[in-house]
């Protein structure tokens, strides 16, 4: 919480907020706990979400919350334009539709999308593997891709489940492409020392998006 939603505490305030790959709940404890006025999980493993349903429901009433066991990117297709906030926080690099899950989002037209993703580092395979990415296919892509670094690396992660690793100049070509106006911002560390290594070394980073 203090690493990604603290600096965004006032725009959560009685904000509508749809908490992507919600995991047990622990962002959607923490939106409301700032005072979000409502928000929807989505995550497509039903023991996340039967945990987060417990945490969060203990917690909080029931008119402020909702759940749903879905395929993100099914979920967003059909979803309707009714989210101030969407968090999109460690899980756009667990899919293989990582653009797609973003190009949804900015459908919903929300006022911020906050994405934190592990990225692929300029050691990894090179600018002409941005071709594999399908989404990069087409001629005017490729030429932003090579002077901006922008690849993926796709392959199993450690559960065996397919998985996007894309490079931070590819997340770049994506928002732009999609006509999102985006900041990189540096997480609120607070007290924590786990995983803030990964930050630091340019492995995971974290992005604030806005309609352009």
């Amino acid at each position: 919480y203090d690493m990604c939603l603290r600096p965004v505490e006032a725009e959560l305030a009685g904000a509508r907020v749809l908490d992507l790959g919600c995991h047990n709940g622990r962002f959607t404890h923490a939106a409301l706990q700032a005072g979000a006025a409502h928000v929807t999980g989505v995550d497509f493993d039903r023991e996340y979400v039967d945990a987060a349903r417990a945490i969060v429901g203990a917690a909080f009433p029931p008119e402020t919350h909702a759940f749903e066991v879905a395929d993100l990117t099914a979920f967003l297709q059909r979803a309707e334009p009714r989210y101030d906030v969407v968090l999109c926080l460690g899980v756009l690099y667990h899919s293989l539709n990582a653009f797609e899950i973003l190009r949804q989002c900015r459908r919903l037209e929300p006022k911020l999308v906050v994405v934190d993703c592990s990225v692929a580092t300029a050691g990894d395979p090179g600018p002409a593997d941005a071709a594999t990415v399908p989404d990069l296919l087409d001629a005017p892509f490729r030429a932003a891709c090579r002077d901006r670094r922008a690849f993926a690396l796709t392959g199993l992660d450690v559960d065996g489940l397919w998985k996007t690793l894309p490079s931070e100049g590819l997340l770049e070509v994506w928002y732009e492409e999609l006509g999102f106006a985006w900041e990189r911002v540096q997480p609120d560390f607070g007290r924590y020392s786990a995983g803030v290594g990964d930050y630091k070394r340019g492995l995971r980073v974290s992005h604030w998006l806005r309609p352009a």
